[in-house]
């Protein structure tokens, strides 16, 4: 209940950063997303499938799952940042990256924190099941209507959060994130992270997906 608005108006908060930069430097990012029209019934279910269901349990069994899991040798926190790293990488546009990075550390903590992936996954699903319901209004009956929606759907999630930041507190819920292998330094899991073959190539793939979305 608190993650998800806490990723809800952290993505506000960036998009809006990011506008500022794009105005004031003539940079231009694109997501791809931009003249994605969800108009109808059946294009409305298709966008839950495939932008809020399917991304939420792959990307989270494969980042917080196959890619997060194993680093977590090297200590929860170096286990966390990377794979929020690899998991904004993956979305391939600059709009996206500052925003899932941080969204990534959420998700990475709430499953060290939960001992359970499905969780986060929830927690991805809501995320991206707000977007879906915005684009769906904003198609088939205006901006201005999308905009009454999401104003009424953050303030609940509002509310979501801090009955959950109450709970979350009052429990003293407290998670101690291990350390790992302690006689490697930070320089050195890093240098273990990159010599892997596998990992270099798909940093190379993702630098070059991303560029492709920036204009000058």
């Amino acid at each position: 209940m608190l993650s998800i608005p806490v990723m809800l108006f952290t993505s506000i908060a960036i998009n809006l950063i990011s506008y500022i930069f794009q105005a004031s430097s003539g940079v231009e990012f694109s997501s791809g997303l931009e003249n994605l029209e969800m108009t109808g019934l059946g294009s409305f279910l298709t966008g839950i499938i495939s932008m809020a269901i399917v991304p939420a349990i792959v990307e989270e069994f494969s980042v917080r799952g196959v890619v997060m899991q194993p680093l977590r040798r090297y200590g929860d926190g170096f286990a966390i940042v990377v794979s929020a790293l690899i998991f904004s990488l993956m979305h391939g546009n600059m709009v996206q990256i500052p925003y899932t990075f941080i969204a990534g550390l959420y998700l990475g903590y709430v499953t060290v924190a939960t001992g359970s992936i499905w969780p986060s996954i929830i927690v991805h699903f809501a995320n991206n099941m707000y977007s879906v319901v915005i684009m769906s209004l904003s198609s088939n009956f205006g901006d201005a209507v999308s905009g009454l929606a999401s104003v009424g759907i953050l303030f609940i999630f509002a509310v979501m959060g801090i009955v959950g930041a109450i709970g979350f507190f009052t429990m003293r819920y407290k998670v101690k994130l291990e350390k790992g292998v302690k006689n490697l330094k930070t320089g050195e899991k890093l240098s273990a992270l990159v010599k892997n073959p596998p990992m270099i190539l798909a940093l190379i793939v993702m630098a070059l997906i991303i560029l492709t979305s920036i204009e000058f």
